[in-house]
């Protein structure tokens, strides 16, 4: 026969196992919450950061255009009035250029 004292001291040590083992699991489930939320909100800053990225550089990229075409357009300009200095630029800059490819 089984002493009732060695029963209820297993039980007791069964109950306060378990008890335990119950705080570490909801401690466990209460760091991964947090952990979740705090992922979820760094997910979100990056994401609008990017988006700002995107629209920053869609808006440069919109600006390099239109002074390029702007650039290309007063070269053009200049070509026309003056086409014989266009011509002499443009051979002292090849001359310069294949010069400096030789060295």
């Amino acid at each position: 026969m089984v002493c009732t004292c060695e029963v209820d001291k297993h039980m007791n040590a069964k109950n306060e196992n378990s008890s335990v083992s119950d705080q570490v699991a909801q401690a466990a489930h209460e760091t991964v919450e947090r952990l979740a939320k705090s992922a979820a909100e760094a997910e979100e800053r990056i994401r609008k950061v990017a988006e700002d990225a995107e629209s920053n550089l869609r808006k440069s990229s919109g600006q390099a255009q239109q002074q390029s075409k702007e650039f290309g357009k007063t070269v053009t300009d200049y070509v026309n009035e003056h086409p014989i200095k266009s011509i002499g630029i443009a051979f002292a800059a090849g001359a310069l250029f294949s010069a400096l490819l030789r060295r």
